[in-house]
C-alpha cells in the first residue's frame, strides 16, 4: 500500500472516531440535562408526634414518581389519560400532607370518578405535583421555562403560589430564562 492510501485511512478513521466521541458526548450531554423538581423515585416516610402537632397526620407518605413529581406513576402512553400537573410553593407542595389526602391526591380522587371521566373524555386521570416550599411567583415562570420532565405532556396545569414576592411587594425582577441550574438551589 502507498503511502497516500494509509493516510487517506488514518484520516477517514480519525474522523469516524471523531463522529463517535461527538455523538457519545451529545447522548451523555442529554442523559444529565434533564430538570427534575423532585428526585424520581425519592420516597419520604415522615413520622410526626401528635404531642408537637396535633393539627397534622402522625405518618406522612410523599412519593415521587419517575417523572420527578409527586404522585403515582403513569404508565407508559396510556390511552384516554388526562394529565394534570401543579406547580407552586408550599401550598401546593404540601410537604406535611400525607399523598392521599393532600389536596392534589383530594382532585385526582374527585376526577377518578366515572361522571368526571365522562366529561374529561378520559379513561384515567392523573396529577402530578411539582410543587416546592420557598418558590414565589416569580420563580414559578422558572419552573415552567425549564420543563420539568413531568411537565411534558400535561392536558392541563394550575399554579399557585402565596409566597411573598423576592423583593416586597410589587417588585419585578428580570428572570434569566437559561439553564435549569440557574433557578438557584430550591428548584
Amino acid at each position: 500500500m502507498t503511502p497516500l492510501v494509509w493516510s487517506v485511512g488514518f484520516a477517514g478513521a480519525a474522523l469516524l472516531l471523531l463522529a463517535l466521541a461527538e455523538l457519545g458526548a451529545r447522548w451523555c450531554i442529554r442523559l444529565r440535562a434533564r430538570y427534575y423538581v423532585w428526585p424520581p423515585g425519592a420516597r419520604y416516610d415522615i413520622r410526626l408526634s401528635p404531642d408537637l402537632s396535633p393539627p397534622l397526620e402522625a405518618r406522612v407518605r410523599f412519593d415521587v414518581n419517575r417523572d420527578g413529581e409527586r404522585g403515582s406513576d403513569v404508565r407508559g402512553a396510556d390511552r384516554g389519560l388526562y394529565r394534570i400537573l401543579v406547580a407552586g410553593g408550599s401550598p401546593v407542595e404540601s410537604f406535611l400532607s400525607d399523598q392521599a389526602t393532600s389536596w392534589h391526591g383530594a382532585l385526582e380522587r374527585a376526577l377518578a370518578t366515572p361522571e368526571s371521566l365522562r366529561t374529561l373524555r378520559a379513561a384515567r386521570v392523573h396529577v402530578g405535583n411539582i410543587g416546592r416550599s420557598g418558590v414565589a411567583a416569580q420563580e414559578l415562570d422558572l419552573h415552567v421555562a425549564a420543563r420539568p420532565v413531568g411537565a411534558r405532556g400535561a392536558d392541563a396545569a394550575a399554579a399557585a403560589s402565596l409566597a411573598p414576592p423576592a423583593r416586597g411587594l410589587g417588585a419585578r425582577r428580570r428572570v434569566d430564562r437559561g439553564s435549569p441550574s440557574d433557578a438557584g438551589a430550591r428548584c
